[in-house]
């Protein structure tokens, strides 16, 4: 018991010690203020509950006795007062409770032995239901208290009397008469109950169980009880009940069931009463106890949710005005980003206004090309010249194969001439001489006249000339018409003051934007200022007690520190610009003063033209053709002797091998020719003995010698002249050595002039060879163009070593002029080029007007909520235990 009693306290002494804290939280000036307790009633309603509930407490600490509250509820006519007075027997005596239909007791009253009174918890609430205490001297009330609520159906009145008193009962009788059970007076207390008192044990009482006796003549007794209709009476009841009170489940072991007028189930009731509200018993002890410490620490926790619910509104109220000016605060920080944003945007485009500028003056500041030391080395004329050299070869190559191939179709012809008539001569004296030596081959120098070829310069060779004159002249014209126009251009952007002016007005409507910026800036402060300082706002914030302290940040930002924040930003983000400015003006103009005589020159620079008459060239065209063809003809004609003389030694040679074949097939011949005679003849001979012989036997002729002698020249001269005949009919000689003669000389002729031929065509004359012909062409031609008749050259020489003298004059200049435009545009460039950096310094004039405008009134606002919050979060953490 001893273990009880102390858990009983140091859960009693953790609930004090939470109001103790929530009492001290409400002490802080920034509560009091926030509580308005001098003139919220309602604040100052609470505040004395709280107090009440303390002091309440601290007499329940040191309180002796263990009572038990028992609540008695239900409405009007439902049997309480009569069951009051069956249970403590008052019927009939001074105590007896009334029990009209329509009573008129509105109170709540304890009823419990006279000695308890002193310890009867003390008041802390006093609704619109009084409480009152009602002795009466019954041993049953030792340790009990009745708590008899009004009967009533008003939802109002049963809300309170939930709320403030029955949470400190230890159990709660319901009671409903079973004439009309659970009727809709009953269900909205249910309700309330249910819904406020949970941990409040309920159990119902049955009134009038007479309603459900078996023999209605005789009395209520558990007998008598209709078990069919106790079972209907008791499903509909737990079905109404269950279903009303989800998910709680109540059973009939929660009824009782009683009747007064028969006394029925009375003791009942009291061994419930005494069974429940036993001291002796821990466990009854420790519920009792734990329900008056619940029912303290219930209002304690609702003391702290209503002063907790009351900072929360005071922080709505004062976070609405802290986000109204965050709001502000974040608009004028959003103006600022879109001002800034705007401003890097429109540095952007003036960055590229700015470089375009720079690049329309670098592109119209045109670099003129360098002039080079003589004509010559002009492109274009370099062109046309290759073009005239290219123009020169083909001709050049068509001349040069024409005079070589006529040239050499004349050697040939004229040395098969001079084989063809040695060859007659040699020939017709093929056999006179074949038994003497033949004489050499001698061959003469052909007529060689080149110029009688086709002419060696050509009537285009002419046009030539006059075209690359005038090509010379344009030339030089153009170049001094292209630094003319660049004097001219530079001239003008440096009368306009290019790029400078631009970038002065850039600059100027950039100076511009930036105040208006500044303007909208200083407007987003008072805006902040307008919702800060309102009469609404300062009320709502003067019952925090910082009234004063905003009536002195209430002051205004003056035109001298707008110009000041102007002046500022501008310097910052525009530094050097007037001396930028004066400085490129004063070399614009020393720059124009040096420019304007170069450009007076250069208009009375003149180049002439070149005369281009043909005749011109008539005696150097004729010198010149007469030279290359002496040098030809002397070269040719000792090259062709050169040639004749070998030749001349390799036809010899021919023609001596030829006769020699001829000499010998000759011989072949004639040997044979021999052999035919000799043998014809000897043949004659000996046919001549045998007609001799066949004669002298076949005729008696007398044998002597001279007989024989006679006839065998007889016989002889018969067959001589046949055989001779015979010979010479047969003999093919003649014609034999007149076919080796006709071979021969043919074989002579086709090797004669197939060596000459041979010889001739793989013969390279070198005087008349195509490539040296070629390169002898090309130096005339090139003589030919390049003649000056008329010193033309010389004078545009002059030209353009003046145009050179200009063109470096210029060069300086302009080269002084974009080191100026360069260093201008990027000084002007850098004021826009670092974004970054630019929203940097515009930050920082946004922060300090931030800072002397909007900042000290939101930090007085934000500490004060946080401050209150830091209250409201303290009440919110104390604890009860």
């Amino acid at each position: 018991m001893a273990a009880v009693e102390h858990a009983i306290d140091i859960r009693a002494e953790a609930i004090l010690k939470g109001l103790s804290e929530l009492q001290a939280l409400l002490q802080e000036p920034i509560t009091q203020n926030a509580l308005d307790l001098d003139n919220n009633a309602k604040t100052a309603h609470q505040h004395n509950i709280l107090n009440r509930t303390h002091r309440s407490l601290t007499q329940y600490l040191k309180l002796e006795g263990d009572l038990f509250y028992i609540g008695l509820l239900g409405h009007f006519s439902t049997g309480k007062s009569s069951t009051i007075n069956s249970v403590l027997e008052t019927w009939g005596s001074e105590f007896e409770r009334p029990t009209d239909l329509n009573p008129t007791d509105d109170t709540i009253s304890l009823i419990t032995r006279p000695a308890n009174e002193q310890y009867l918890l003390g008041v802390i609430r006093e609704g619109t239901v009084p409480i009152r205490s009602k002795p009466i001297d019954n041993q049953l009330l030792d340790n009990i208290v009745l708590v008899d609520t009004p009967g009533t159906g008003d939802p109002a009145l049963v809300e309170e009397i939930a709320r403030d008193f029955l949470p400190i009962c230890d159990v709660i009788l319901f009671f409903f008469s079973a004439a009309s059970p659970l009727d809709k007076d009953d269900m909205p207390l249910l309700e309330e109950l249910h819904k406020r008192l949970p941990f409040v044990p309920i159990y119902f009482v049955v009134t009038r169980a007479d309603e459900l006796r078996r023999n209605m003549l005789a009395p209520a007794s558990d007998d008598n009880i209709d078990t069919n209709k106790r079972t209907r009476f008791f499903d509909d009841v737990l079905g109404r009940l269950n279903k009303l009170l989800k998910p709680k489940l109540y059973t009939e072991e929660q009824f009782i069931l009683i009747d007064n007028r028969y006394r029925y189930n009375i003791d009942e009731i009291r061994e419930f009463m005494r069974s429940r509200c036993d001291p002796t018993n821990t466990r009854a002890k420790l519920a009792m106890h734990s329900h008056k410490l619940g029912y303290f620490a219930r209002i304690a926790k609702d003391l702290r949710g209503f002063f907790e619910t009351f900072l929360d509104h005071k922080l709505v109220e004062l976070n609405r005005i802290v986000h109204t000016a965050e709001q502000n605060r974040v608009r004028y920080n959003e103006n600022v980003r879109i001002s800034n944003n705007n401003l890097t945007k429109t540095w952007i485009d003036q960055l590229s206004t700015v470089n375009l500028e720079g690049e329309r003056v670098s592109n119209g500041l045109t670099d003129p090309e360098s002039l080079p030391t003589a004509l010559e080395w002009f492109e274009p004329i370099k062109k046309r010249r290759q073009e005239i050299a290219a123009d020169n070869l083909d001709d050049a190559r068509l001349t040069a194969r024409h005079i070589s191939e006529t040239l050499k179709l004349r050697i040939s012809g004229s040395i098969s001439e001079q084989i063809h008539e040695y060859e007659m001569a040699s020939l017709e004296d093929l056999v006179a001489s074949a038994e003497n030596a033949a004489a050499p081959i001698s061959l003469k120098l052909p007529q060689m006249d080149i110029s009688a070829t086709m002419p060696l310069i050509s009537s285009r060779m002419l046009t030539r000339w006059a075209n690359f004159r005038e090509t010379k002249a344009s030339t030089l014209r153009d170049a001094a018409a292209k630094l003319r126009k660049i004097m001219e251009d530079a001239s003008a952007l440096i009368q306009a003051g290019s790029p400078f002016v631009e970038c002065e007005k850039i600059v100027l409507a950039a100076q511009n934007s930036l105040a208006g910026d500044l303007t909208r800036f200083f407007g987003s402060a008072e805006l902040y200022r307008a919702g800060v300082f309102t009469h609404t706002t300062k009320e709502s914030i003067g019952a925090l007690g910082l009234g004063k302290e905003l009536d002195a940040l209430e002051v205004e930002l003056d035109e001298t520190d707008r110009a000041k924040f102007t002046s500022d930003a501008t310097n910052s983000l525009f530094p050097g610009f007037s001396e930028t400015t004066s400085s490129a003006r004063t070399h614009m103009l020393a720059m124009e003063k040096k420019l304007r005589p170069l450009v007076v020159k250069i208009n009375e620079l003149k180049v002439p033209s070149p005369n281009n008459n043909y005749t011109l060239l008539d005696s150097l065209v004729a010198t010149e053709s007469h030279l290359l063809v002496q040098d030809l003809f002397r070269e040719l004609r000792d090259d062709v002797g050169l040639f004749l003389g070998t030749l001349e030694t390799k036809l010899s040679s021919i023609a001596v091998d030829r006769r020699r074949a001829y000499k010998l097939e000759i011989a072949d011949a004639r040997r044979r020719r021999r052999l035919l005679y000799g043998g014809t003849l000897l043949a004659g001979v000996l046919l001549g003995v045998c007609t001799y012989f066949g004669y002298t036997h076949s005729v008696d002729i007398p044998q002597n010698d001279f007989h024989a002698v006679v006839w065998n020249i007889v016989a002889q001269l018969i067959w001589a002249p046949i055989a001779f005949l015979t010979a010479k009919a047969i003999d093919k000689f003649p014609k034999r050595s007149a076919t080796i003669r006709s071979e021969h000389q043919a074989l002579l002729r086709s090797e004669l002039e197939s060596a000459a031929q041979r010889e001739t065509s793989t013969h390279e004359f070198v005087a008349i060879s195509i490539p040296v012909l070629i390169k002898r062409l090309e130096g005339v031609y090139q003589t030919v163009i390049d003649y000056d008749p008329d010193s033309w050259s010389t004078a545009a020489t002059e030209r353009l070593s003046a145009l050179r003298d200009l063109h470096s004059e210029f060069i300086e200049i302009r080269r002084e002029y974009a080191e100026l435009v360069e260093s201008v545009t990027d000084k002007i460039s850098s004021y826009f080029s670092d974004a970054t950096k630019n929203v940097q310094l515009l930050n920082s004039v946004a922060d300090k007007i931030k800072a002397q405008a909007i900042e000290p009134s939101f930090k007085l606002l934000g500490d004060t909520r946080e401050s209150l919050n830091r209250i409201r979060q303290q009440v919110h953490e104390v604890e009860f235990g």
